[in-house]
């Protein structure tokens, strides 16, 4: 099959919306950039942004026996479709804690042959919480609790309109305003209850990487809306171990697996790990209080992670062992103790400094 490689060098075009590409945005490091999309920043009026435009190669690529290439123009049609409503879906409901859509477009890469090509446009970021980090090897701890508390409320608002996320990552956390703001990015994995989503019946179509252990012991819970929130939530509680210990909570949690119960050597079923599980995650638990520099907000940082983060889905986001699983609540007291967390820093942060002048 032809692959559109034109979708790669759209440096120096002028969009017929009247957006320039000025730069190809290629991946840091080791790091990747989404599946189904390649980026570039454009220009108009004076204003730089952030493009995501639709891969239709990949979509080729990843073709299923029996299926053409009408097969992958479809696909590619169907997530730029579900992307695009979602976006403006979050934007006329001022979700200001997730990224902004600006622009959607689609047209032809070929001058001869309609080829679509189909791309969002964003607010361009100062980059994600990775180059924050890299920026400055000693962040002030009170703003890593400051952006993650932004990245709870953000995920709130998303669930709110009847989206879950399921992807949140590192690289999809951006900060704009010289770090000052931090949203969530990217929400070509997530599921809306509104607006059909090719991953609706997926439950776990985010990175496997961060994925919760079930998704590796090939098991999840038979509600699908609710193990989708419990997701979220697994991913927001890596996402506060990787701010303060610099691991996700996949990363933490292995290290402390026997070997033959890891995912790539184990062939039972999930219940047979979870007591391996289980011990492993309150080493990592134990590997998390450590790394947390002032004593007083210890517990409280723990006790939110334990909450969001068990490795049993049917435990994760329970409040009580009677109460049934709630992510909604759970998030909305990971906001209030993160927001109780950060003000702790921020003080014994400014005593100390006080004192250090003196």
């Amino acid at each position: 099959m032809r692959e559109y490689n034109e979708i790669y060098s759209l440096v120096g075009r002028t969009l017929e919306s009247g957006w320039r590409v000025v730069e190809k945005v290629e991946p840091k490091g080791n790091r990747q950039m989404g599946k189904f999309s390649v980026c570039y920043l454009v220009e108009k009026d004076g204003q730089q942004r952030f493009m995501k435009v639709m891969d239709i190669n990949e979509h080729i690529r990843r073709l299923g026996p029996g299926e053409s290439q009408a097969d992958a123009f479809k696909h590619v049609l169907d997530q730029y479709v579900y992307e695009r409503d979602v976006c403006k879906l979050c934007k006329g409901k001022h979700l200001t804690n997730v990224t902004v859509v600006l622009d959607v477009g689609d047209e032809s890469l070929d001058e001869e042959v309609f080829v679509p090509m189909y791309y969002l446009i964003f607010e361009k970021a100062d980059g994600d919480v990775i180059d924050a980090f890299d920026d400055s090897v000693r962040l002030d701890f009170a703003w890593r609790l400051r952006s993650l508390h932004s990245v709870a409320v953000g995920l709130q608002q998303l669930h709110t309109v009847g989206i879950t996320h399921e992807d949140i990552k590192p690289s999809n956390i951006l900060t704009f305003d010289k770090k000052k703001t931090t949203k969530v990015g990217d929400l070509g994995c997530s599921t809306c209850e509104t607006i059909h989503s090719p991953f609706e019946d997926n439950p776990f179509p985010g990175d496997h990487n961060y994925a919760p252990p079930e998704r590796a012991y090939n098991y999840h819970i038979q509600d699908i809306k609710l193990s989708k929130r419990l997701t979220d939530c697994y991913l927001l509680a890596s996402l506060i171990t990787f701010y303060i210990t610099g691991l996700s909570l996949n990363a933490l949690i292995m290290q402390y697996m026997p070997e033959s119960k890891r995912p790539d050597n184990f062939n039972g079923q999930f219940k047979d790990v979870k007591n391996h599980l289980d011990y492993a995650f309150g080493k990592a638990l134990e590997k998390l209080r450590d790394d947390i520099p002032f004593e007083e907000i210890k517990d409280l940082i723990v006790g939110i992670v334990r909450q969001l983060g068990d490795p049993d889905p049917e435990r994760r986001c329970k409040l009580t062992e009677n109460q049934p699983q709630s992510p909604r609540s759970q998030i909305e007291k990971t906001i209030s103790s993160l927001d109780n967390a950060c003000t702790i820093a921020e003080s014994l942060i400014y005593k100390k400094n006080h004192e250090s002048a003196i």
